[in-house]
């Protein structure tokens, strides 16, 4: 009786962590009170997926067009997980769309009593190689120009976290990513270790348009993240955040993707 009072207990124990297993695979907050969302919005996550995917050859001179639709997780702390292809329009290009998605940066989770939950997402990714190709030659020939750095503006209170435009910078986040990237002068140390991933850089949009108060959230270290300021200083007025139909103070977070290869 003892013996099968013990094998009843280790059953019942194995049933519960399996069922305890299940449901933190299967703990995805369908409403959640605030919705999970990518920084600075879907317009610059998109731009984000537009300027760092790669396309095969076969893809550039098909000139493959169309709607792909992903579906992914985003965990508690904003990572993206389970990235899922839901349509096809070539292999090569939902692998591409896949590994782009996986390296950028997390997003701002969903909350419920102010508390992170994971959610599922579902979005569409136009893609248009051609027209991918031709932005990415104009940014270049036509991007945002560089002018002397601004003196850093004193710094007050009246900074605001919510607004109903957001900040954006001269020609779009699309081609200030490529601005900076064009800009960019990856520091030699970085470059023999080979340093990849995203640094992150949170600054001060002020009234009148102009960027104060830099701030390294995310460093890679080997001067990766100064060489990002350093570039960021030179950029021309932003659009300011509105509230209201006025112009505000706002903070913005700009994560930067680095890649050596």
């Amino acid at each position: 009786m003892k013996y099968l009072s013990s094998i009843f207990f280790v059953l019942f124990c194995t049933t519960v962590f399996i069922q305890t297993k299940a449901q933190e695979k299967n703990d995805i907050n369908d409403r959640p009170e605030i919705s999970a969302r990518p920084l600075g919005g879907y317009n610059d996550f998109l731009g984000a997926i537009d300027q760092n995917i790669i396309y095969s050859k076969e893809a550039q001179a098909s000139g493959t067009k169309g709607v792909l639709g992903v579906e992914f997780i985003v965990e508690k702390d904003g990572q993206l997980s389970s990235i899922h292809i839901a349509d096809s329009i070539g292999s090569d290009i939902a692998d591409s769309l896949k590994s782009t998605i996986a390296r950028l940066p997390a997003w701002k989770p969903g909350m419920v009593n102010g508390i992170s939950v994971r959610t599922k997402q579902k979005i569409h990714v136009p893609i248009d190689v051609k027209k991918t190709a031709e932005k990415r030659w104009m940014a270049g020939q036509l991007g945002p120009r560089a002018v002397e750095a601004q003196p850093n503006i004193p710094i007050n209170n009246n900074i605001v976290d919510t607004f109903d435009i957001e900040p954006e910078p001269p020609g779009g986040m699309g081609a200030f990513r490529t601005w900076i990237g064009q800009n960019y002068n990856y520091p030699l140390e970085a470059t023999r270790n080979k340093v990849n991933g995203t640094i992150t850089i949170r600054f001060v949009v002020n009234k009148d348009g102009r960027l104060s108060d830099y701030e390294i959230v995310k460093n890679l270290g080997y001067g990766t993240a100064e060489e990002a300021i350093r570039v960021i200083k030179k950029s021309r007025p932003w659009k300011p955040a509105i509230v209201k139909g006025k112009p505000v103070r706002a903070k913005f977070t700009l994560p930067i993707i680095l890649n050596t290869h």
